[in-house]
């Protein structure tokens, strides 16, 4: 017997390394269980996809888990191809067929070998220096920390994730730093022990601990001063609320008891998004109660529709229960990839020089770059995406949507406050900037300043958000503790 999965992995091109390691690895992630793949890279898409065939015996389990999660991970999925719908295998093979280059019957011996051939991309890992291990990266000043918890006494590190691996597995975790050294600080550690989603409970989310060794202060010091504490409450979600942005439809089920057929679709954009539910921006006012199927499209293809239920409504939108919050793996691969994802960066500018320039230095700083060269590809790109932008930097001087506007756009008319918006421009009359500070942005700049200083405000401004969501936390850690409570004067 064989088991046959498809994978997928997206975002290949952008020069991190992190999808090559994962395909390097899939022997080691498949713990001996790996027989043979076919292997396809698709360059107008950025994307890879195979199809992995693995041996059947006591530990194929295992290795599904552990592939499905490090897939996940680098924003792709892993998915067992007889668990998969006709449709569904269609669109699969389809996307193999329009790979521009192919290799059918990689065997676990050529491995290294058939993956770079495939990529083409020989310089981004060296090959004679092949990954050991799998690599867990932790953004700590970046919004998805929020997906992290650190128990200081046991010095484990908790990731919330509806995916995990299994537990005993050795990975290696980089914690990177905005003041830190290229590359994070890196410690060996151990999945020290993983709960799934069917036993996550409030204060008890479904994810896995790491634990680190004895001895090591920096990684220590570093995660006990960034992350949230690991104190679980009554009143604490079965899993945390990730600030996501993008469009999403909604549709109501027709009047039988048919699930699976919706009636008139309506738009909405997506505000946040957890393992159980979700918040919708939408005028739309649907009554609590009501039952609607909630249509997404995560990160490597494929729609989830998910039947969800109206569990509270305000003036700018409704909050949502999924009925089948843990059901799909399109969706658990999508809310996996959350807390580890890089921090990313929108530059809208219509020069493109700039836009280069300035995305080479975000990317120095660790950053995912998205480049826009106008205030209306700006507004799309920031309405697009499900994995949310952590900020947004553009020029004030554009033809058609302005600066200004886009800066008015996104605070007033889509309410989004929790996005970093840093303007600048070639000359500023101070009116402006004041009109610009008041509309919502957090740092206006001079293009003379430099590309360093726009990194360095996004920065401040991200590390001023993650403090202040952190607060809460350590104020409760400290009241447990008996520590005085400590108030910064000014």
């Amino acid at each position: 017997m064989t088991m046959r999965l498809a994978a997928v992995l997206t975002r290949v091109d952008r020069g991190r390394g992190g999808p090559e390691r994962t395909l390097l690895l899939v022997p080691s992630l498949a713990g001996g269980t790996l027989a043979s793949a076919d292997l396809g890279v698709c360059s107008p898409l950025h994307s890879v996809a195979a199809e992995i065939r693995l041996a059947d015996g006591a530990l194929v389990s295992s290795a599904l888990e552990r592939l499905a999660f490090w897939f996940a991970r680098e924003g792709g999925w892993v998915r067992r191809l007889d668990a998969m719908t006709d449709a569904e295998v269609d669109q699969f093979r389809a996307a193999f067929g329009r790979c521009d280059v192919s290799l059918r019957d990689a065997s676990p011996e050529g491995w290294s070998e058939a993956v770079r051939r495939v990529l083409g991309t020989p310089g981004v890992i060296d090959a004679a220096a092949s990954p050991t291990r799998p690599l867990l990266t932790f953004h700590a000043d970046g919004p998805a920390c929020s997906g992290f918890a650190y128990d200081r006494q046991r010095r484990i590190l908790w990731v919330s994730s509806p995916l995990a691996p299994p537990s005993g597995d050795v990975v290696e975790l980089a914690v990177e730093l905005a003041d830190g050294p290229p590359g994070g600080i890196r410690a060996v550690a151990t999945v020290a022990e993983a709960r799934g989603v069917a036993d996550a409970t409030p204060g008890s989310p479904a994810g896995f601990g790491l634990a680190l060794p004895s001895g090591d202060e920096t990684v220590h010091g570093a995660l006990a001063a960034r992350c949230p504490p690991a104190s679980p409450s009554r009143s604490e979600r079965i899993g945390p609320r990730y600030r996501v942005m993008g469009e999403v439809r909604i549709s109501e089920p027709v009047p039988r008891d048919e699930p699976l057929q919706h009636g008139t679709l309506e738009g909405g954009y997506l505000e946040n998004l957890s393992h159980g539910g979700a918040f919708i921006r939408t005028a739309r006012r649907w009554r609590v109660g009501e039952r609607l199927h909630v249509h997404l499209h995560p990160p490597g293809g494929g729609e989830v529709s998910i039947p969800s239920t109206v569990v509270h409504r305000s003036k700018s939108g409704v909050g949502v229960r999924f009925s089948t919050a843990h059901g799909d793996e399109l969706l658990a691969a999508a809310l996996a990839a959350l807390p580890g994802r890089p921090r990313r960066v929108l530059v809208v500018d219509d020069d493109a020089l700039t836009r280069s320039l300035l995305g080479d230095a975000f990317e120095a700083r660790g950053f995912e770059v998205i480049r826009a060269p106008d205030g209306e590809a700006g507004l799309r790109a920031i309405t697009d995406e499900l994995l949310s932008l952590d900020a947004v930097v553009t020029d004030v001087q554009m033809p058609g949507l302005s600066g200004d506007e886009l800066v008015t756009a996104v605070r007033r008319a889509g309410g989004e406050t929790d996005l970093v918006l840093v303007v600048m421009s070639a000359t500023l009359e101070h009116e402006r900037m004041a009109a610009l500070i008041a509309a919502g942005a957090d740092a206006v700049l001079l293009k003379a300043r430099g590309r360093d200083a726009v990194v360095d405000a996004v920065e401040a401004a991200l590390a001023h958000r993650a403090q202040a969501s952190l607060r809460p936390s350590l104020a409760c850690q400290r009241a447990s503790s008996g520590a005085p409570a400590v108030a910064k004067a000014g």
